[in-house]
């Protein structure tokens, strides 16, 4: 038997394998070059903490430094950019609470002076001997050239300017663009080809769209305006499928999610419903409530978003909804975001009501200990078929005895935790929501993306157009006389704030 050898195993050590793209993506960014744990702190402000965040933290501007200028060769009131040195800082105070910082700048023989009003906290920006690059426009003072407020890049030592258009970060206290710049170029050094590509080469030539390789580089550091346009396509384009995608499996899910309860409209509890309003409805009206009998008949939740203007007649599709669950034993919560419009639909719904067998109650925050009390025991008890309330429906802990639709009036103005609490507070009730804020279709979708949409394009016969102006500050003296004339002539109108 031969005797025992030992060797060394030659494989590659964990310090000395080649890093795979996942690995690459997730280096924290302390060891990121040029980094370092001082500066890992201030990149964790901006929520960058890996190599993958810094390489998908888009420029929020760019500057245009295509047109560098000599001082000799400057023009007036064109957007230009200047690099020179630093030669003097000045900075006088004017009067109480009133500055001028004068910053001289030379370049060979020719000077510029930068100027800022009232803005003394840029003078420890600036030192002598400093490099700047200063974008803005110019006018000639005398023999020498000025540029008021211009925008300032720092130019460190080791950096040559570069022509064409500049990447503008999202910064935080202590990190320069030169800075931040010189973070991103190394970061696109190492981990640039370690992103997947997520279309193939004959979708990308079909669509005519870049590889995301280029996109990324280019919209960091784009060649010229004509490739940065390009990259912008790409990454809308991908932006936008994998929404489309992601809605499309969301949709699903929802689909298979499980069972609601079954609210079909016969005719019977059609005219029984439509005999509360006294008018004809509108077309958008009646094609709205279609759509939602259609839905509430299906045994899966409706998820349908109702939208249209002040005064398009949403409430009234939202109360036929409404009386078609409770047609069937079933309650329906409707939630407001403030105590005035719960109050206000409470009073709408009221007077539709009356005379009716339908038991409605209001649950918001101005209930006293009592009420509140005896309220919630007659929703669990199922002695309240409707009821109408802003988010203390969800914070009370309301507890249904039949839940079969939820109303929502204007969704974004709460919280997801709010709409999902109200959501399971039933079996998988109905869910519709309704909002006056115009929003366009594919907002919609992204804001809403588990809803169907619907809107009222039309108002109901004798309604007042609505009209909404936006008055400058230099106007506002005007708009309150406005105001005041048509209160004089015995109208009436009300003032919304924060």
């Amino acid at each position: 038997m031969p005797p025992a050898t030992s060797h060394t195993d030659d494989r590659p050590t964990g310090a000395e394998r080649p890093k795979t793209p996942a690995e690459l993506l997730a280096t924290p960014v302390q060891f990121l070059k040029g980094v370092g744990p001082q500066r890992a702190e201030l990149l964790a402000r901006m929520e960058l903490f890996y190599a993958s965040d810094v390489l998908f933290q888009f420029p929020r501007d760019y500057e245009d430094l295509s047109d560098l200028r000599a001082i000799a060769d400057l023009e007036p009131d064109k957007p230009l950019s200047v690099r020179g040195e630093v030669v003097e800082v000045e900075l006088r105070q004017t009067a109480p609470g009133r500055s001028i910082l004068g910053v001289l700048i030379r370049q060979g023989h020719d000077h510029l002076r930068a100027i800022w009003f009232n803005s003394p906290y840029m003078q420890p920006q600036f030192r002598a001997g400093q490099q700047v690059l200063l974008f803005g426009k110019c006018r000639l003072r005398g023999l020498r050239w000025e540029m008021t407020h211009p925008r300032v890049q720092v130019i460190e030592n080791d950096e040559e300017t570069q022509k064409g258009l500049m990447p503008i970060y999202p910064l935080t206290a202590g990190l320069n663009q030169s800075q931040m710049r010189r973070i991103v170029r190394g970061v696109l050094e190492t981990c640039l080809d370690a992103v997947d590509e997520v279309f193939p080469p004959a979708y990308l030539a079909e669509h005519q769209l870049p590889t995301i390789h280029e996109a990324l580089s280019q919209i960091h550091f784009p060649t010229d305006a004509a490739s940065l346009e390009r990259t912008r396509r790409r990454l809308v384009y991908q932006e936008l499928l994998v929404l489309q995608l992601a809605l499309a499996l969301r949709r699903e899910a929802i689909a298979q999610q499980g069972s609601a309860p079954a609210l079909v409209i016969n005719a019977k509890i059609d005219a029984r419903i439509r005999r509360r309003f006294p008018f004809e409805l509108t077309k958008g009206q009646n094609e709205a409530i279609a759509r939602i009998s259609a839905d509430m008949a299906l045994p899966r939740p409706m998820n349908r978003l109702l939208q249209g203007e002040v005064g398009s007649g949403k409430t009234v599709v939202a109360l036929y909804a409404t009386l078609l669950a409770v047609a069937h034993g079933h309650q329906a919560a409707i939630m407001a975001p403030t105590e005035v419009l719960a109050r206000q639909h409470a009073l709408v719904l009221g007077k539709f009501l009356e005379a009716s067998q339908v038991r409605t109650a209001l649950l918001s925050g101005g209930l006293t200990g009592s009420e509140r009390t005896k309220t919630l025991a007659d929703i669990k008890a199922g002695r309240v078929d409707v009821v109408i309330g802003t988010q203390a429906i969800v914070e009370s802990g309301a507890e249904f005895s039949k839940l079969g639709l939820v109303v929502i009036d204007e969704q974004h103005k709460f919280g997801v935790r709010q709409r999902a609490q109200l959501k399971q507070a039933g079996h998988n009730p109905h869910y519709l929501v309704m909002t006056a804020t115009p929003i366009p279709r594919t907002v919609a979708l992204a804001l809403f993306s588990d809803l169907d949409v619907s809107s009222l394009r039309d108002t109901p016969p004798g309604r007042q157009p609505v009209h909404t102006y936006l008055a400058a500050d230099t106007d506002h003296a005007k708009w309150w006389e406005f105001f005041r004339k048509k209160l004089r002539e015995g109208r009436q109108g009300f003032v919304v704030v924060p």
